[in-house]
C-alpha cells in the first residue's frame, strides 16, 4: 500500500500539530508541520524497551527505513511498505510518542483499514 509521509497530523479539532524543525539564525525554534514522516522518523531513531539486546543488523534496518521514509517525504512521493514494516512503525510510534491523537493519526494513515471510522 502506498503511503504519503507528507501528511500532516492533526488533533481532535483538526488543528495541525507542529514540530520543531531546528533553530533560526537567532537561535529561536523554527516550527513546521508534524508530518507522518517526521513522527515515524522520530519513532525509528529512538530506542524502546523491545530493542533490548537487538543486534546491529536490526538497528541498521531501522536506519534504512527511516532514510527511505524521509527521502520519500522530501521528494513528495509515496512509498510502499511491507506489513512487517507497518507493524514495526505502529509499535514504535505508540512506544515513543505520548499524545494519543498523534498515535491514532499515525496509525490511521499507516493502516487505513484500522483508521476507518465506525460511526
Amino acid at each position: 500500500m502506498a503511503i504519503d509521509f507528507r501528511t500532516t497530523l492533526t488533533d481532535f479539532y483538526g488543528e495541525e500539530f507542529t514540530a520543531e524543525l531546528g533553530k533560526d539564525k537567532d537561535g529561536q525554534p523554527k516550527l513546521g508541520p508534524m508530518t507522518l514522516g517526521r513522527v515515524c522518523a522520530i519513532a525509528l531513531s529512538n530506542s524502546i524497551q523491545a530493542d533490548q539486546g537487538e543486534d546491529g543488523i536490526k538497528k541498521f534496518e531501522r536506519f534504512t527505513l527511516g532514510q527511505k521514509i524521509v527521502a520519500a517525504e522530501k521528494a513528495g512521493t509515496t512509498i510502499d511498505l511491507t506489513a512487517e514494516e507497518i507493524a514495526s512503525l505502529k509499535l514504535r510510534v505508540a512506544a515513543v510518542h505520548i499524545n494519543v491523537a498523534v498515535i491514532g493519526g499515525a496509525w490511521s494513515l499507516l493502516d487505513p483499514v484500522m483508521g476507518k471510522s465506525t460511526t
